[in-house]
């Protein structure tokens, strides 16, 4: 055969290049069961699957790892650790050996529908190829995990010129000067300025001004500030009134009165949330122009940063700092050649990279059973060589050896793509590439962009900055007034939500009944009977302090205290600041100071623009070439290598239809018939995937939970990128919750057919799409970690390096369940024809195979 004649045999191992969770349910659940043959297909070297035997190995012996082998323990870490503490070998424990018996039943039906999916694609795979309906080009790039990357474009990939830039940054690097580090920052903090300048609206003018101060002066005069700070106020009190109870002793004759005191007053406490709810409604209706507040003083607000800013510069941006800063830029104006040149083939490499390392992300339309590519595939020799297949059809003297026989070609085109990929395997081995090609990428890009006349604009550029220092800045006592109102303004701002989310969750009747819980179960034999309580009182108050017994009433009080801790308290006097904004109106946007910032400072700044755009484009490159490391440059070599090498094996991808027809088997023949067979594997193959990353989204329910930490630690610095964490949270919660229901319904005792294997796969339609962007979040996080400036504690960089993990696992995974509701519908039609199917093919006689000599073998 000609395509396949050049290539050896490959030793592939089926490590993937993703999660632990997505290698654990493509293979690993192979091998946590009895009754697997060893897997002809994988040895060791391949990037793209789990090892488990040697090519040699005998039908009947059992794989590495396999409850029967007796050299390692048995691994099903990933169907157990996330559910069971590390006592639950206590059979005796029957609670335990439900959710034991439900994991495993979980986990075995996942096995089967699997093999279910692995062997329809397979048989897709092949009779498309065979008869023309799938392009082989594009069968390979999915199964090689191309993703967007076509195999024509990787055919035309050439190495040269990403290599001849590689040698230019290489030979200019230490030309750059560092000298100027200092002034380069603060040329490109001035730039940030000026933009910032550019984009102001008129601070004279200001923008819905007169209606906001028109409805700040009804608030003040109509709103009742004093219902909206009561339940704040009163849980607070009612806090310290415990902690005085606490410290009382049972013989105080005033003890048992400040105890009945403090359920009256408690639920007094409670009865004010039912006004401040009145105030909800009027902050979110009434006073909705409130939330404007920020969108009016923001050029004023800008107008003092910018200030403030620019009078903390302290280099002096003298014509030596110019000349020296344009001689670096010149030399990286003679690398902008070459990159322009490499543009094209780093943007291929770039694609390449991010498909192979995220396969999750891949729109398959040929390969829909094999979610990880050939990793999965490389699978399906020991998937039609599994005893279930012959026990769930039940056919006395089926033929066992049909499947494999007939998927004979396809086992030959995959000997091909194993070399390939393992060609391909710096791309997922290669330590800290992801960074490196990130890093080399975005290099690359700011060298493209320079522009020719860049250095030639600096000095100009230099000489009107060092200008406007000639101008001081906004005296600091207008200042601090000017920003007291904003932040007033600020909290304003937040109010109605704050409101709103104090208010999410709480029944008045509901806290009224947990009070009189918790006061009945301090031991009284009826706490509201004062005569008899205060008798008991002595004895039964000694117990309460000895036995921590006021601990359910301070966390009952602590929750409600948390729950209005962004309102304001009356030691806020928040009436008084809203005063103090409508008494300070005219020096806002009047202010003879602010005038003079604008007129004396803005009005240098803003036709600096084009010229900073260019300038600071330059530094920000040249900088970027200085401090690329150097033990980065041969994971650049390196992959472009990998490419480069496979792009002639790729090159004959057209001849693999006519190579797969050529002494074909009866039982190739026989398989090939099966009916729509893309259709049945697009079905299969979604509702498997959709299976598997549900049980995987399970089995991350612990780091999951773990996610909810990050929130505080990222989202002053990357608020756009994070969007609404907590409704993503909710959402995947929501999730989990449908996750645990579906597996409890899961009976797997009466699938005694394949045709009813597809019938539970209906109900994940019942299980909530989860819509987070895991991936942007995780790229988020990656640029937080990756941020030199930012001063990280180092607990806060741990948590954060594990959510991205957790991040990156749940990327990989199809949680879109919504959007699979028709395949998952058409499971069990699809799941009955294959049975009848296999029952026929399993009883047909087969010609043996005559040798062929073409194949190697």
């Amino acid at each position: 055969m000609k395509v396949f004649a050049f290539l050896s045999v490959a030793t592939a191992t089926a490590i993937y290049a993703t999660t632990s969770h997505r290698r654990y349910y493509a293979s690993d659940n192979h091998r946590d069961y009895p009754n697997f043959f060893a897997d002809p297909r994988t040895s060791s070297g391949s990037r793209s699957a789990n090892s488990h035997s040697s090519s040699d190995s005998s039908p009947d012996s059992p794989p590495p790892g396999s409850p029967s082998d007796s050299s390692q323990p048995t691994n099903i870490r990933s169907v157990r650790s996330a559910s069971f503490p590390e006592h639950s070998d206590d059979f005796s424990n029957p609670h335990i050996r439900t959710i034991r018996n439900v994991i495993e039943e979980s986990a075995d039906y996942l096995k089967h529908t699997t093999i279910l999916a692995h062997l329809v694609n397979g048989i897709a795979l092949q009779s498309g190829l065979m008869n023309g309906s799938i392009p082989p080009s594009d069968a390979v790039g999915e199964l090689l995990n191309f993703g967007s990357v076509a195999v024509s474009t990787i055919v035309s990939f050439k190495k040269d010129k990403i290599n001849a830039l590689i040698e230019k940054l290489k030979s200019v690097k230490s030309d750059i000067k560092p000298v100027y580090a200092d002034h380069e920052k603060e040329v490109l903090k001035w730039h940030d300025l000026i933009l910032d300048v550019s984009n102001i609206s008129d601070v004279k003018n200001l923008p819905d001004f007169e209606p906001y101060f028109e409805a700040l002066k009804d608030f003040h005069a109509n709103f009742d500030f004093e219902k909206f700070e009561k339940p704040g106020n009163a849980f607070r009190s009612r806090k310290n009134d415990l902690e005085i109870i606490q410290n009382l002793s049972p013989t105080d004759s005033d003890s048992f009165d400040k105890l009945t005191s403090l359920k009256s007053n408690l639920k007094k406490a409670i009865s004010y949330v039912t006004e401040f709810k009145s105030c909800s409604d009027e902050l979110n209706k009434e006073y909705k122009s409130l939330v404007k507040g920020l969108t009016v003083f923001a050029p004023v607000e800008t107008t003092i940063r910018i200030s403030k800013e620019r009078s903390a510069f302290t280099t002096t941006l003298s014509e030596k700092v110019a000349n020296g800063i344009s001689e670096n830029i010149n030399i990286a104006l003679g690398v902008s050649n070459d990159s322009k040149s490499a543009q094209k083939d780093v943007l291929i490499l770039n694609n390449l990279v991010e498909s192979i390392t995220n396969t999750g992300s891949i729109k398959r339309k040929y390969t829909n059973g094999f979610p990880n590519g050939l990793a999965d595939s490389k699978l399906l020799l020991n998937d039609v060589r599994d005893r279930w297949i012959k026990e769930v059809v039940n056919i006395k003297g089926a033929n066992p050896n049909v499947l494999t026989d007939g998927l004979e070609p396809l086992f030959q085109l995959q000997k091909l793509l194993e070399e390939i990929d393992e060609k391909l395997s710096p791309i997922s081995t290669a330590t800290n590439m992801n960074k490196a090609l990130s890093d080399f990428d975005n290099l690359q890009k700011g060298l493209s962009d320079l522009k020719q006349d860049s250095a030639s604009l600096v000095k100009d550029l230099f000489s009107t900055l060092e200008k406007t220092i000639n101008f001081g800045s906004i005296i600091p006592r207008e200042q601090t007034r000017v920003e007291n109102i904003i932040k007033t303004v600020k909290d304003l701002q937040k109010l109605p939500d704050a409101a709103s989310r104090a208010l999410d969750g709480l029944d008045v009747v509901k806290l009224n009944e947990e009070v009189d819980k918790l006061f009945d179960s301090l031991g009284f034999k009826k706490f509201d009977d004062a005569s008899g309580s205060q008798k008991e009182f002595k004895s039964v108050f000694t117990k309460i302090i000895g036995n921590k017994g006021l601990e359910g009433i301070r966390e009952f009080i602590k929750k409600l205290i948390e729950k209005f801790q962004t309102i304001p308290s009356a030691d806020d006097k928040l009436k008084d600041k809203v005063k103090e904004i409508l008494d300070n109106k005219d020096i806002i946007n009047t202010s003879p100071v602010i005038k003079k910032e604008i007129d004396d400072v803005h009005s240098l700044l803003k036709p600096l623009k084009a010229n900073s755009v260019k300038v600071s484009q330059a530094i920000k490159a040249y900088r970027q070439l200085r401090d690329i490391r150097l033990k980065d440059i041969p994971v650049f070599e390196t992959v472009a290598s990998a490419i480069s090498d496979v792009a002639q094996d790729l090159s004959g991808v057209s001849t693999i239809p006519d190579e797969m027809k050529k002494d074909v088997s009866q039982a190739t023949t026989e398989i090939n018939k099966l009916p729509d067979s893309l259709a049945k594997s697009v079905v299969i193959g979604h509702s498997v995937n959709s299976l598997r990353s549900a049980f995987a989204l399970r089995d991350l329910k612990a780091e999951v939970e773990k996610l909810k930490t990050i929130d505080s630690a990222v989202q002053a610095v990357i608020q756009k990128i994070w969007g609404n964490y907590k409704e993503d949270m909710a959402e995947l919660e929501k999730t989990l919750g449908d996750i645990e229901r579906f597996e409890k319904n899961l009976n797997v005792s009466n699938l005694t057919t394949i045709g009813a294997y597809g019938t539970p796969l209906t109900a994940l339609a019942s299980l909530t799409s989860v819509n987070m962007n895991a991936k942007e979040k995780s790229k988020a996080l990656e640029a937080l970690l990756n941020d030199g400036a930012l001063k990280m504690d180092p607990t806060v960089k741990e948590n954060i390096e594990k959510s991205k993990d957790t991040l990156d696992q749940l990327a990989d995974l199809d949680l879109g369940f919504a959007s699979h509701t028709t395949q998952f519908q058409s499971a069990p039609g699809v799941f009955s024809d294959l049975q009848n199917f296999l029952t026929k093919l399993l009883q047909v006689p087969m010609s043996p195979r005559q040798p062929s000599g073409q194949v190697p073998g």
